[in-house]
């Protein structure tokens, strides 16, 4: 997977037990599943510093790719397609 995946396009998925965090490129997007809860800068490693009011458009497309990201997962997971053998098919990042 890493032959396939360009520096700038990589990303990091976790969830917290409230809330998913999707980092790529400068920021953290914190999704709450429904909607957009916060931007931190990746040295925010404490997320005190919500820029969710200052947009920008990397924030949008890391925004935009984090639901992206969610939704081909649980639709993975509820159709049953969920398979490690197979590498990540459909989900391409947004540029």
């Amino acid at each position: 997977l890493t032959d396939t995946v360009s520096k700038k396009d990589a990303f990091y998925v976790g969830y917290s037990g409230t809330s998913y965090h999707f980092a790529q490129g400068n920021y953290i997007c914190q999704f709450d599943g429904n909607k957009t809860i916060g931007f931190y800068h990746k040295w925010d490693k404490d997320m005190t510093q919500n820029l969710i009011s200052q947009p920008n458009d990397s924030m949008k497309m890391i925004e935009k790719n984090c639901k992206a990201f969610l939704q081909d997962y649980f639709d993975r997971i509820i159709s049953h397609r969920l398979d490690p053998q197979n590498e990540i098919q459909n989900f391409k990042v947004a540029k």
